[in-house]
């Protein structure tokens, strides 16, 4: 794949479970994306509602040359933003599944956890390439604070809990994990994406999210109860 397999969070942080509390996994590392310029904000600043059309179009804030986007109100990201959150997701995946492989008793589990390594550190790769090629810096916002936090917290939790549970509870945050990512795919990031290679990623990105949801939820429901 050339592309970005991109997924799931414990969104993402869910709702993508998306980091501010990861730690950096060693493959994660190795790949490298353009060094942040200074920050240009949070997200894009959304049109105006239709109660305030008088406004002057000269009034609208720019986002800057690098800040791609197709408005879709106050949903629309960057497509610096969305480099972030695909990173985001790809380097909590990383960091579960190297917990899942050492801790998992059920082998099915333990082969999952091999693929979401081997899938998301190519997502990486591949991203880091994307954003390269097309100059675009990754950018911090507030959904990507909200997916490193709440992944951070799967994380944690998923080092604590007792190994006869850990198998249900790793295949439970990766089912939720990845339907949240796949819902994120599909109504903000590639809605608000400008540029054509990082869109086409982007929707490479999804297939591969769809395929480990779909695998994750047969797994979890074979898994003993």
């Amino acid at each position: 794949m050339t592309k970005i397999r991109s997924v799931c969070f414990a969104l993402g942080a869910g709702a993508l479970a998306v980091f501010a509390g990861c730690s950096s996994n060693e493959a994660a590392s190795e790949h490298q994306y353009p060094q942040p310029a200074a920050s240009q904000g949070d997200e894009a600043t959304p049109e105006p509602s239709m109660q305030h059309a008088s406004t002057p179009a000269s009034e609208a804030v720019s986002a800057g040359p690098t800040a791609a986007t197709t408005t879709i109100g106050p949903e629309s990201l960057r497509d610096s933003q969305i480099v972030q959150v695909l990173k985001s997701v790809d380097q909590a995946e990383i960091e579960q599944a190297t917990v899942a492989r050492n801790k998992a008793e059920d082998e099915r589990v333990k082969a999952f956890a091999e693929q979401m390594i081997e899938q998301h550190s190519r997502a990486l790769k591949d991203g880091a390439e994307v954003a390269h090629k097309a100059a675009i810096m990754p950018e911090d916002s507030k959904l990507a604070a909200e997916l490193q936090a709440k992944t951070g917290q799967t994380l944690q939790m998923m080092r604590g809990v007792d190994t006869s549970m850990f198998d249900r509870t790793y295949m439970s945050a990766q089912v939720k994990e990845h339907q949240e990512v796949l819902d994120l795919l599909d109504k903000r990031l590639i809605p608000s994406a400008g540029n054509a290679e990082l869109r086409a990623s982007l929707k490479d990105a999804r297939r591969m999210v769809a395929e480990h949801l779909s695998e994750a939820q047969a797994l979890l429901g074979n898994l003993k109860q």
